[in-house]
């Protein structure tokens, strides 16, 4: 009887808590193997030289968070690889109006070098800590539950301010390669290679607005990322500086829309990388 009674307050109090602290755990390792990856790719566009090859990156990620032998089973996870799709799927596009030496104006935009796509997203379906998707996307890394959802990882921007003009520099990453989404447990294969990086530097002494459009299912961290952006930055405040669509996109089920205006831009540093992702299908 004794040991009924003590089986029975195991198994209803202390294996949902160690259950609880195992599923948490869990998700802060993707977590850092998710940022272990884009701090890698990261590190690879900073450093590209065009006249060696880019070793690729390897990157283990976990799927499942560890059981209670005997008394619990171990909870699986998702993992989905979108590859940039152009205008479908997620996907960032930059525009600006820039002035060559002899003062002609052309347009940098999502038709010639301005769009960047694709994203990695984990999702553990906890049963005793709350459900959260993890998604690197466009250089980024965020976390969405069901209370809401955060920018853990910011992309490579940095705004200056030179006497009320302004000049941006940002780097934005497209992920390329099959399309792949793998359930269950083990330990998954993530291989990343830098395929190429293209620079621009782009002047309008006249200055000219940046405007940037994000397609994706996380439109309240960006929103927050970039409304606090532009606040640190001192650029006079404007709430049409980033708005957030309410509607789903017709032909992007489950997007949204984020729109940017960086005011006044003369000069734009622009990075475009392309990395192509690949996932192993085995267990390790």
């Amino acid at each position: 009887m004794v040991f009924l009674t003590f089986l029975g307050m195991f198994t209803n109090q202390y294996v949902p808590i160690w259950m609880k602290d195992n599923e948490t755990n869990h998700m802060n390792m993707v977590v850092g193997q998710l940022s272990n990856l884009k701090s890698g790719i990261d590190m690879q566009v900073l450093n590209n030289n065009e006249q060696v090859a880019s070793a690729p990156i390897f990157a283990p990620i976990q799927l499942q968070a560890e059981g209670v032998p005997v008394f619990a089973s171990p909870t699986m996870g998702t993992l989905a690889f979108t590859s940039d799709g152009g205008t479908s799927g997620p996907n960032i596009s930059i525009s600006y109006t820039y002035k060559d030496g002899s003062g002609a104006s052309y347009i940098l935009d999502s038709t010639n070098g301005g769009l960047t796509g694709g994203s990695l997203e984990f999702y553990g379906p906890n049963r005793y800590y709350i459900q959260q998707n993890v998604t690197m996307e466009n250089g980024a890394i965020m976390l969405k539950q069901v209370d809401g959802e955060a920018m853990l990882s910011g992309i490579a921007i940095r705004l200056v301010n030179n006497s009320g003009q302004w000049s941006l520099k940002i780097t934005l990453t497209s992920l390329t390669g099959v399309s792949k989404t793998i359930g269950g447990f083990g330990t998954k294969s993530i291989t990343s290679t830098l395929e190429y990086t293209y620079y621009q530097k782009l002047n309008n002494s006249d200055r000219h607005d940046v405007g940037l459009t994000i397609v994706t299912k996380y439109p309240e961290a960006w929103r927050q990322y970039f409304s606090d952006l532009l606040n640190k930055s001192m650029i006079p405040y404007d709430p049409n500086n980033v708005v957030k669509s309410n509607s789903a996109i017709v032909n992007n089920p489950g997007y949204r829309t984020v729109t940017v205006t960086i005011p006044d831009v003369y000069i734009l540093e622009y990075t475009k990388a392309v990395a192509t992702i690949s996932i192993a299908d085995i267990g390790v």
